[in-house]
């Protein structure tokens, strides 16, 4: 589903690279950990991967090239006044306004002096759409998600600025989560979750039909949730990659018998 192939980043006026040759592969219903030090470039291959920071060299690449991604970055940043409801679900909008279009045509079929004919067509159109557009929206799913991430309480149309950096990333995750992604990118998901909304949080992976990258410095999240792990380290003096299969308590047995 994701290739990363020989991705090298170094920033200017850098002595050495601060990505060297990544490479590594995240497969359909693989959940890969990325981890390292502080500094270590995880955020900036995040960046990378998806298409927001440029590499030096190499190449990543979807499969499908399509494919629905999630992506969770560390900070939130949305407008104050875009309400709560306009984040989980995106096409709201869209679905008011082909409701609109159904009803404005459904006047037009009754409009004795108009074209029947030409209105019921379009009636036809405009229902589809409509259609089409509610069935991606559950909001039942949607009002589990916030309470299974202890966002159960806030009203739909809570302005997402009016909540804590915290409520902004479970709210951002909530979003992700609700809107079906084929590989969700999370960047220390873990961080402001209570130990509740950790542990659905760690269900919820378990039983997701996707594949998952997730950057944590929780090890054991890590151990409950992935089944690869990729170390960026710089044993040689650059950082690169290494692969290790299983979770984070089987890479520190694999890496300390290296």
């Amino acid at each position: 589903m994701l290739v990363v192939s020989n991705i090298t980043k170094k920033h200017a006026g850098a002595d050495e690279a601060l990505l060297k040759n990544i490479s590594f592969t995240v497969n359909s219903g693989e959940r890969v950990g990325l981890i390292g030090p502080n500094g270590s470039g995880k955020t900036t291959l995040i960046q990378i991967i998806m298409g927001r920071a440029t590499a030096d060299s190499g190449s990543v690449q979807f499969n499908p090239p399509n494919l629905r991604v999630g992506y969770l970055a560390q900070g939130m940043d949305e407008a104050d006044d875009v309400p709560i409801r306009s984040i989980l679900y995106p096409q709201m909008e869209a679905l008011q306004q082909a409701e609109a279009e159904v009803e404005k045509w459904a006047e037009a079929m009754a409009n004795p002096d108009g074209d029947f004919d030409a209105a019921l067509a379009a009636y036809g159109e405009a229902l589809e759409r409509f259609e089409a557009l509610h069935r991606q929206i559950d909001l039942g799913k949607g009002e589990a998600i916030l309470a299974g991430l202890g966002l159960g309480d806030l009203s739909l149309e809570t302005p997402a600025g009016t909540l804590s950096g915290g409520q902004k990333t479970r709210l951002g995750l909530a979003g992700l989560l609700l809107n079906d992604p084929q590989l969700l990118i999370l960047d220390e998901p873990t961080n402001h979750l209570d130990i509740s909304a950790l542990e659905w949080l760690e269900n919820w992976l378990a039983n997701f039909k996707g594949a998952a990258l997730l950057v944590s410095h929780d090890r054991t999240f890590l151990d409950r949730t992935v089944t690869k792990i990729v170390a960026i380290d710089d044993r040689d003096g650059k950082h690169t990659a290494r692969t290790y299969e299983g979770n984070y308590r089987d890479y520190v047995a694999a890496a300390q018998s290296e």
